[in-house]
């Protein structure tokens, strides 16, 4: 039986997760990495949490391809939830764009 994929809300959070690492990596890229003496700089840090977090999604992605759990199914929503979840994740958009 071949099994079909579908994306589920934890395989989203797990790309959201992997975006988030690789945004806190590019960011902390500037912050110096150590001192002359071995001490760790503030960029030790952010990166270390950065590698755990992408870690973490990758797991996260992978167990939830592999289950066949669907937790949200877009297409059998009522025309009216469906307008309701896109005004509010256009208007997160809109509220993160104008801050």
């Amino acid at each position: 039986m071949k099994k079909s994929f579908s994306i589920n809300a934890i395989t989203i959070i797990g790309i959201l997760g992997v975006l988030l690492g690789v945004f806190w990596i590019n960011m902390s890229l500037d912050f110096p990495k150590g001192s002359a003496d071995g001490v760790p700089g503030a960029g030790s840090f952010p990166i270390a949490t950065s590698v755990l977090l992408i870690a973490l999604a990758v797991i996260m992605i992978m167990t939830s391809i592999r289950e066949d759990k669907l937790y949200f199914n877009f297409r059998e929503m009522e025309h009216e939830n469906k307008l309701a979840l896109l005004l509010t994740v256009v208007a997160c958009v809109a509220f993160v764009v104008l801050w």
